[in-house]
Formats: structure tokens, sequence, C-alpha cells
């Protein structure tokens, strides 16, 4: 256990590095997002020069933020695509050229439930 944890530390470490090395790429297409800038000159009492360090700092945790907010948005998609998987009846038969949906214990006609193929049958035979 002690050691996957090692792992996970030295990974986040170099993840970090290339972070930081990300922020220098941009600084040096004089790319800088203006809020974290204006926080960053607000918490040096304007020295543009402690401002540029703080920012390097405060920009490596925003895209962590950002990596860390897409990774929850990722999860929460695959939970609901794997919730609507399980709530999709897995199994279906066409009867007079209606599709009955079941999972062998309830079948369903557009949104309707029954308890039987036969209910569902009967069902259709009174529509028609």
């Amino acid at each position: 256990m002690f050691e996957k944890f090692r792992r996970k530390s030295a990974a986040a470490r170099l993840q970090e590095e290339q972070l930081y090395e990300q922020v220098l790429q941009e600084l040096s297409r004089g790319e800088k997002r203006a809020g974290l800038w204006a926080k960053a000159l607000a918490n040096c009492d304007g020295s543009e020069q402690k401002a540029e360090s703080l920012y390097i700092r405060y920009r490596v945790q925003s895209i962590k933020d950002e990596i860390e907010i897409m990774e929850g948005i990722s999860e929460e998609a695959e939970r609901k695509s794997a919730l609507d998987k399980r709530n999709e009846p897995p199994h279906s038969f066409t009867y007079k050229g209606v599709t009955i949906k079941h999972n062998f214990i309830t079948y369903w006609i557009e949104g309707r439930s029954f308890a039987s193929a036969q209910d569902a049958k009967d069902f259709v035979d009174r529509q028609a």
C-alpha cells in the first residue's frame, strides 16, 4: 500500500512539473489569465515581479482544478451511461409491428408496463 502511495506521489510531482512548464510556455506567448493576474497583483501589493511568481502558482493550481473538474464530468457521464444501460430493458421482440421491450419480468410498450408478454400482446391487440 505504501508503494502505491509513493508511485502516486511521484506521478503527481511529474505532472506538476509539466504544468509549470505549460504555464511558462503560456507566459512566453504573452498569454495571461486576467483574473489570476489581478489576484496575484492584489496579493503582492502591486509588485509585478512578485506577482509573476504568484501568478505561476495560481495558474498551475487553476490547471489542476480544470483537470479535476473535467475528470468529475467524465466520471459522472460514465455513471449516467451505466445507469441508463442498467435501466434500459435488455431484450425486445416485435409483435404486430410493435416493439415490446422486456427484462423477462416486466414488459414495456411506449412507457406502459405489463406483468407478462401475453398482457403486452393483449394490449397491442386492443389498440389495433
